[in-house]
């Protein structure tokens, strides 16, 4: 704003005036941008945060790693159900299983998306985790990537949605959009490590909720492996 444009009853004699006015773009603002603002990077399989966590020794839970493994890359989708589930406590080695098999699956091109909950930080919180599977799933699926960043542009609001409202404008819906345009989206394995970790409890019990409707549905293809 001017220096001048509120002054009245002056008269300036002489002088030059050069008139400045910004104009301020945001170059960075995109869908898939806000996308990984409301997500948490650091609970992929492959993040940092990741690299110095517990892993399996060569040689342990071989059994567990195959079968969850080879269920993620098997053809055979319709003979198996698409949720995996384990459950049991703490120290057993979960987080170990889930990371050693997610990253087989990742290397033979069948990952869809990860997310690892930790009692710190982001990983703690249930609203970053349907941003994150969409924002690692814009990476993988053909064409999912456009319309995410189309849907998130005319609706930002939706990070301050129900997590059952993310789940469907984020993932349901461009999904159901993509079968419509007639495109051909490739099966993959999605994880989550440590549900029980999530600092909601209450959003446990719906995350799980929200998965089982969507394969009940068949709103979704995805194979669905959790650790809790």
């Amino acid at each position: 704003m001017s220096i001048l444009c509120k002054a009245h009853d002056i008269v300036i004699t002489g002088g030059k005036f050069i008139g400045q006015q910004n104009y301020h773009i945001n170059i960075n603002r995109s869908g898939i941008n806000m996308l990984l603002v409301a997500s948490a990077p650091e609970a992929a399989v492959d993040a940092v945060e990741c690299d110095y966590a517990p892993s399996c020794f060569p040689g342990t839970r071989e059994q567990y790693i195959q079968d969850i493994t080879n269920r993620a890359t098997s053809n055979n989708t319709n003979e198996q159900p698409p949720i995996y589930w384990m459950n049991g406590p703490a120290g057993v080695g979960k987080y170990a299983i889930a990371q050693t098999s997610a990253l087989k699956v990742k290397d033979a091109g069948y990952l869809g998306a990860a997310f690892f909950f930790s009692i710190n930080g982001r990983q703690s919180d249930h609203t970053r985790l349907f941003p994150s599977l969409a924002y690692q799933l814009s990476a993988v699926l053909l064409g999912y990537c456009s319309i995410v960043n189309k849907r998130v542009l005319t609706d930002p609001t939706v990070f301050q949605k129900t997590i059952k409202a993310q789940f469907e404008f984020l993932i349901v819906e461009p999904i159901q959009h993509l079968k419509e345009l007639g495109k051909e989206v490739s099966r993959r394995t999605i994880y989550i490590d440590g549900l029980d970790k999530c600092k909601n409890k209450d959003a446990q019990a719906d995350i799980i909720t929200i998965i089982a409707l969507s394969v009940q549905a068949q709103s979704t293809p995805f194979q669905w492996v959790i650790f809790s």
